[in-house]
């Protein structure tokens, strides 16, 4: 059995947002036109291009000019709306305020590019929120375990802590004794006269 995919001849065009794709099958093959045309979106799809919004898919009989079909569509029609996150937000927000503020503001925008039809920019907005809140979270998570192994540190080592705490320690006045002299390999008390 000779498999279908290798009998094709596929040429692509790219022309402003659009991605054209030319399938030319040999006279005599059944192809399933419909199928064919959203199995290429959904390839479209999983491999986003900044550039690529919509697809034409032109089918033609080997030898012949004349089109047998064709189907114009928008590549991320039907797709759903990247996540916004907004659970990570608030949490990224109670956490790290300064993280989470610009993590509000690019979950904000992912629904409102979304709507406006741009899902390329929509995804890529989705996932500097996560990001953002990823960092957040991991900041938090720092700084908690720091100040945990400073409160073990505490418990482990009560007696520096407390003595840091009375302050420092004054010294009485000083005794005096026989002052030294001093000279060569050792001291010896000075001789008064």
């Amino acid at each position: 059995m000779v498999e279908i995919a290798s009998l094709l001849r596929v040429q692509l065009q790219f022309q402003a947002s659009q991605l054209t794709v030319q399938v030319h099958h040999p006279l005599g093959i059944a192809i399933n036109y419909g199928r064919w045309a959203e199995t290429i979106r959904q390839a479209l799809v999983q491999r986003p291009q900044k550039e690529i919004y919509r697809f034409r898919m032109e089918l033609y009989g080997e030898g012949s000019r004349f089109l047998e079909w064709s189907q114009t569509g928008n590549i991320y029609q039907g797709e759903p709306c990247p996540p916004s996150h907004w659970s990570w937000v608030v949490l990224t927000t109670l956490l790290v305020f300064p993280l989470g503020l610009p993590a509000a503001v690019f979950a904000w925008r992912t629904e409102q590019l979304f709507e406006a039809g741009d899902y390329l920019e929509a995804q890529r907005t989705s996932k500097t929120a996560l990001g953002l809140c990823r960092l957040g979270v991991g900041l938090a998570g720092v700084v908690a375990i720091a100040a945990a192994g400073y409160g073990l540190f505490a418990l482990v080592q009560p007696e520096h802590f407390r003595r840091l705490e009375s302050g420092p320690v004054e010294s009485g006045p000083v005794e005096s004794g026989p002052r030294l002299e001093q000279g060569g390999d050792r001291e010896r008390p000075a001789v008064q006269n």
